[in-house]
């Protein structure tokens, strides 16, 4: 069978625009230039659920203890980056990644969306950044940012 570029090449153009345009409605300019994330929440975070969601795809670059991997992804337990932000800020975070270029990236690594998994729910990613809050719980060097309730 044929592909006719013709027909294609507007389909993909109209499929990125509609993606476009989701991400539009979903990540808006807030006060004092701050982005406001509007989070699809449905239930309390479960970081049990959390570990293992973790364990499928983020331990690939944090390592299963959350340690970092050399060179892949930074130690989340000494993190003040995940101190330092409240719960919906870490979500918005995961949920978008980062590029190596982001002023703000200190280990100039890229960080998927999502840590590559696409499939993942803003729930899945609350349940994530619950897991995470366990890592840093019992050092209280670490505790910049009291976490946020999500729900």
């Amino acid at each position: 069978m044929k592909v006719n570029p013709k027909i294609v090449a507007p389909l993909i153009a109209f499929g990125i625009a509609a993606g476009i345009a989701t991400i539009a409605k979903t990540v808006r300019p807030a006060a004092g230039g701050e982005v406001a994330v509007e989070l699809n929440l449905t239930r309390p975070a479960n970081a049990e659920r959390g570990a293992k969601l973790f364990d499928t795809s983020c331990a690939t670059c944090h390592g299963t203890s959350g340690r970092g991997m050399p060179h892949q992804g930074a130690n989340l337990r000494d993190s003040r980056f995940v101190a330092g932000h409240d719960d919906r800020k870490l979500i918005a975070f995961v949920r978008t990644g980062r590029t190596p270029d982001d002023p703000n990236s200190l280990m100039k690594l890229y960080m998927p969306a999502k840590g590559g998994v696409a499939s993942f729910s803003d729930n899945d990613l609350q349940d994530i950044v619950a897991h995470l809050r366990t890592f840093q719980k019992s050092d209280p060097r670490l505790a910049m940012a009291k976490p946020a309730t999500v729900q």
